[in-house]
């Protein structure tokens, strides 16, 4: 196995339960197709997660806020042809191919914007962002016809995939003849092999300096406008937000008078920023999660960073991504072999190949990727996140 295809795999933990089993199928299939998407594009990697964390700057008069600073988490520093680019992972259930809102919708992304204008305070001025998405899949395990499943039980094979034992007799012992999370993930490696575009796309995203100068502008004042709103009590509600997401908010009982903070499903968050490990962020450092907060809903955000809780203990959406966002760490940051897709040297010898600035195309082909119609075979979605 490629060393980067390993790593990557090796880093999603072995899952404890039947639900974390398919979770875990879900990405280790989805890091198979990534890898094979990716592997011929060469890029050098500087870095692989680490953090800022700068001062707030009055960009009219350049003064320093005495109170609140700015911090978050680069996904990695990259380059090519000697320009570096942050990389920044997603993932969605959206529509990503050619000509999709989802495209236009980086050109006042803030995330993108507020990363690039912290690389620049730090020194160092970026050329822009090697956006990296991948798609949630649609498909679910379905049922295997009684042909199909004689098959699998004579061959040990399914979707060209040996299975292993275990697998195998899990399989033979299901009373409806499910796909183990084993299957499933061979049946979405060969869907992802099958329609790469459809799952994976790539756009290099830049900010022109008069656009990060708006931005700054921009960041300013909902930093005033958060301060105002602490000081006053200004806990106003936003009711076209309690669905975000494709799902409730987590809040939405407490919002609307049917639970307490009091009661034993809530738990106090260890930090005001768990998904930083800097220790001096706390109650006055704004990260892209805090503000986008703050803009969706005020009282979500007085729950959720004044009262510091929450009722999940790990978000289900929340939980996937992780397992993505290690494997993919673990993917970049593993050197490739020679004639692959690598981690060059500076000054290396191998020359990059090209990518595209667009998205590539979507490629589809009938009948792939689709359960079986029917009450075994139903698709269903993930729900959606952007973490």
């Amino acid at each position: 196995m490629h060393p980067q295809l390993a790593a990557a795999l090796a880093a999603i933990p072995p899952p404890e339960t039947e639900h974390e089993a398919l979770q875990t199928a879900m990405a280790r299939g989805l890091m198979t197709g990534y890898h094979h998407r990716w592997i011929a594009e060469a890029w050098t990697v500087e870095a692989v997660e680490h953090e800022f964390h700068i001062p707030l700057f009055n960009p009219r008069t350049k003064r320093r806020s005495a109170v609140y600073t700015h911090a978050g988490k680069f996904d990695g520093t990259v380059s090519r042809h000697q320009e570096p680019y942050l990389l920044e992972h997603k993932t969605c259930r959206e529509e990503i191919g050619p000509g999709s809102p989802y495209w236009t919708r980086l050109s006042i992304d803030t995330q993108i914007s507020g990363y690039l204008l912290a690389s620049w305070y730090l020194g160092r001025r970026i050329t822009g962002v090697l956006y990296d998405v991948i798609r949630k899949p649609e498909i679910r395990p379905k049922h295997l016809s009684l042909k199909e499943t004689a098959l699998v039980k004579t061959r040990g094979l399914y979707c060209d995939r040996r299975l292993s034992q275990e697998a195998l007799q899990q399989f033979s012992l299901s009373e409806d003849f499910r796909e183990t999370p084993q299957m499933f993930e061979a049946r979405l490696i060969q869907d992802t092999l099958a329609r790469p575009d459809w799952y994976f796309g790539r756009q290099l995203v830049t900010r022109l300096a008069t656009e990060l100068a708006t931005y700054a502008q921009e960041l300013w004042q909902t930093m005033q406008d958060l301060h105002a709103a602490i000081s006053s009590g200004d806990q106003r509600r936003n009711d076209k937000a309690c669905f975000a997401f494709h799902r409730p908010c987590e809040y939405l009982g407490l919002c609307a008078g049917h639970d307490h903070p009091s009661r034993s499903h809530w738990r106090q968050l260890p930090t005001v920023h768990p998904e930083l490990e800097d220790p001096t962020c706390g109650p006055t450092t704004l990260t892209h999660s805090r503000i986008s907060t703050f803009a969706t809903c005020r009282r979500k955000h007085y729950y959720r960073y004044g009262l510091g809780i929450t009722r999940w203990h790990v978000p289900e959406p929340l939980a996937f991504g992780s397992l993505l966002h290690q494997a993919l760490a673990a993917w970049w940051r593993t050197p490739g072999t020679s004639g692959q897709r690598q981690a060059l040297p500076a000054g290396g010898g191998v020359e990059p190949r090209k990518a595209s600035a667009q998205p590539h195309s979507l490629a589809c082909r009938a009948g792939l990727g689709q359960d079986e119609s029917g009450r075994h075979g139903a698709v269903s979605r993930v729900s959606d996140d952007q973490e």
